[in-house]
């Protein structure tokens, strides 16, 4: 048998922490993942770098912030000459391969000159790593060709996602059959390069799904299975945020207004609506979750495969009269589930320290036997799991977006948020207000001068110095 593990990294999109029943959704229907859950290791306070797609997929592949490795918005690619787990395992012997949505660098979406993910053109590979991947965006996915083999007739695979006039935003129902739906097609890729993997090497393999990101579009009976009128609405969903930065009211009323279809126009029941085929996405996630692991097991893989499941970052939902995700740093955006499960390991436990997602890094190097570059600042999860490393008893966040800069930290009680462009900010009391209801930023004065001088701290830690010169000149 060989030595070091196989790693399978299921990786969801736009997935908030309690969107799965392990975490204490009593209405989601997630029980393949729950599995997972109860065989392994569930991150209970799981945070992400940076709250969107293409900056924390690529710390998560780094071990840096975005501001460390310089792509802090989903229009910068990752610099190349940075060291990616992917790549280490590559040149260490592994079988690198991947499917579904990557974004590690801008995607095709039908300009005139798209800049193409880099694995969409011939002889591109390896991919930071990836000896090969099957995309599931882009106008040379090969998802896309699948769907025009059968009869879909499109230049990009957004294009078959057009929404009801007459329907909440953001939600479409039953466009795309199951059997071609991007999550299934995801998980038969994954599936089919178990089938076809080199036996005699151990495998690096992403399970990347394009959802439950926006549009909101399972199929059926996905599209079907949650009754809107039982889901509960979004928290504070008519919130005035009166005592919350100016933007947050800007963008609930007017910045998420597309062709006459705006959030600030929705109903209860189209809050209910969009949560319902939100969770529909999700369940059928969960269905492809099982069919890969079921395919480990017949192929004799499981015992010897490090799992993880793990989000690139949550989604708002409707919480504070808000949707999807922008400059804002509420809990349901910047938390996220995480699962480690490893039959060799025996671990059957929730893990209530707090973690980053980019430990993924040094905990996959780890399982390898390899040594993390000497730069990256995350920590792997193994050394915190078995208490060599004490937990973490605070975490940053960072985000760039809509023209804004947040930076974030949360300790076991409070979290605080400031930005750079105005002197607002944010301070919420997380044992006693978890819903984020009452911002102490002009009241708890003593709190928020701690909190900055922590922040301050945290910041200089997450770029660790250059290495020692050889020379004074």
């Amino acid at each position: 048998m060989q030595q070091r593990p196989n790693i399978l990294i299921f990786i969801t999109d736009q997935h908030r922490f309690d969107a799965l029943g392990c975490n204490g959704n009593p209405v989601i229907k997630t029980p393949n993942i729950d599995k997972l859950a109860a065989t392994g290791i569930n991150f209970q306070n799981a945070y992400v770098c940076q709250p969107i797609c293409l900056p924390q997929r690529n710390s998560m592949l780094t071990g840096l912030y975005p501001s460390a490795h310089k792509s802090i918005v989903n229009g910068i690619g990752l610099d190349k000459s940075l060291p990616v787990y992917p790549e280490l395992l590559r040149q260490s012997g592994y079988q690198t391969y991947a499917a579904g949505k990557m974004h590690l660098s801008p995607i095709a979406r039908g300009f005139d000159n798209p800049p193409y993910e880099p694995g969409e053109i011939p002889d591109a590979y390896p991919y930071y790593g990836f000896e090969k991947i099957d995309f599931v965006e882009g106008e040379n996915s090969p998802y896309l060709q699948m769907l025009n083999n059968n009869g879909f007739e499109l230049k990009n695979p957004n294009d078959c996602l057009q929404y009801d006039p007459d329907g909440p935003f953001q939600v479409i129902s039953g466009t795309i059959p199951e059997p071609l739906h991007r999550s299934t097609w995801t998980a038969e890729r994954t599936i089919d390069f178990l089938a076809k993997r080199d036996p005699d090497k151990p495998f690096l393999a992403h399970c990347s799904f394009w959802d439950p990101h926006h549009p909101f579009d399972p199929s059926e009976p996905f599209d079907t299975m949650y009754n809107s009128a039982d889901i509960p609405l979004p928290v504070d969903y008519n919130s005035l945020m009166q005592e919350l930065p100016a933007h947050f009211k800007r963008y609930a009323e007017e910045d998420r207004k597309t062709s006459g279809k705006s959030f600030a126009n929705h109903t209860p029941q189209d809050w209910q609506r969009m949560i319902a085929h939100y969770y529909g996405t999700i369940s059928l996630i969960d269905k492809n979750v099982g069919k890969v692991i079921k395919a480990l097991k017949d192929h004799n893989l499981y015992e010897n495969t490090a799992i993880f499941f793990v989000a690139d970052h949550g989604e708002l939902l409707g919480d504070h009269g808000l949707a999807l995700k922008g400059p804002f740093m509420y809990q349901p955006l910047i938390k996220v589930p995480f699962i480690f499960s490893y039959p060799a390991m025996q671990s059957d436990a929730d893990f209530n320290g707090m973690v980053m997602t980019y430990d993924l890094m040094p905990t996959i190097l780890e399982l390898a036997n390899l040594v993390p570059p000497e730069q990256i600042t995350a920590q792997s999860l193994l050394s915190q799991i078995n208490g060599i490393v004490k937990p973490r008893n605070l975490v940053m966040i960072e985000n760039f977006s809509e023209g804004l800069s947040a930076k974030t930290i949360i300790t076991d009680q409070f979290k605080l948020t400031c930005y750079l462009e105005t002197d607002e900010g944010e301070l919420f009391d997380l044992k006693n207000d978890p819903q984020e209801l009452v911002n102490l930023w002009e009241t708890e004065l003593g709190v928020k001068a701690k909190l900055l001088q922590q922040l301050n701290q945290l910041q200089i830690k997450t770029v660790k110095p250059s290495p020692k010169p050889i020379s004074k000149w």
